[in-house]
């Protein structure tokens, strides 16, 4: 070795792993990056992750990341337009399939009483009126005939009584059939809600249910019994006392 060149060595070795070793602790960054810049972390090797996350940020998925995180809660919403005619359609569809008569809104005027029924459908053995409902979340039945409950999105209203109004309707086509000269014959009010997603608690006995469920308890023999009614006749009758639009 040329003892001339020694110190230029010296200060080679220190300007290449000395100098950046200081410059990077006072810096806080690495030794590579203080002698050859950002990118020489990613020309010699993976850069660091940071710590705080399992990705290598504390702006990452983190807790609400797939990683364990927890997800996101579904909004719950009333019932839509679309719902309610998906409702209705399937009260027509039910009608065509057994040869019974729907009247579509079955909205009977008695004298100044209105029944706002969404469908009524006329078997062989009884008359059916159906009330649609559009409340969504969780609906709790009350006690006889008080205010029933909605919980919808974490928030609790007190809702009128669906057996309330069921009962008021029921005595309005009950009184339209006496008018049109058709006695004793059985009538049903059902409270359908239709929101997708609907959960009813300590609604039994209270003929109200969710339109799937509406759609099943239609299914049973009680009615397709043959009481001799004629469905059109019954149905153009009734049809007769329906509030049209103005």
């Amino acid at each position: 070795m040329d003892l001339k060149m020694l110190p230029v060595y010296i200060i080679i070795i220190l300007v290449l792993i000395v100098l950046p070793i200081v410059l990077g602790r006072k810096a806080g960054i690495s030794p590579l990056e203080a002698l050859f810049g950002k990118q020489a972390e990613g020309l010699f090797g993976k850069k660091k992750k940071k710590e705080g996350t399992a990705s290598g940020g504390d702006d990452a998925k983190g807790a609400s990341g797939k990683a364990g995180g927890k997800k996101k809660e579904e909004v719950q919403k009333n019932s839509s337009r679309q719902e309610l005619m998906t409702a209705i359609s399937a009260f027509l569809t039910y009608s065509r399939r057994n040869h019974y008569y729907c009247i579509v809104p079955g909205t009977l005027m008695h004298e100044d009483k209105v029944a706002s029924l969404a469908a009524i459908v006329v078997t062989k053995g009884k008359v059916l009126g159906f009330n649609c409902f559009g409340y969504g979340g969780t609906v709790t039945a009350g006690f006889g005939d008080d205010d029933w409950t909605q919980v919808l999105n974490g928030e609790e209203k007190k809702i009128d009584s669906p057996v309330v109004r069921n009962r008021r309707q029921k005595e309005i086509l009950d009184a339209v059939l006496k008018e049109c000269g058709f006695l004793n014959i059985p009538t049903e009010i059902y409270g359908v809600f239709t929101a997708s997603g609907t959960i009813l608690k300590d609604h039994k006995n209270t003929h109200c249910c969710t339109q799937k469920a509406m759609m099943e308890i239609l299914k049973g023999d009680r009615f397709l019994e043959d009481r001799g009614l004629d469905p059109a006749k019954v149905g153009k009758a009734l049809e007769a006392h329906v509030k049209k639009k103005a």
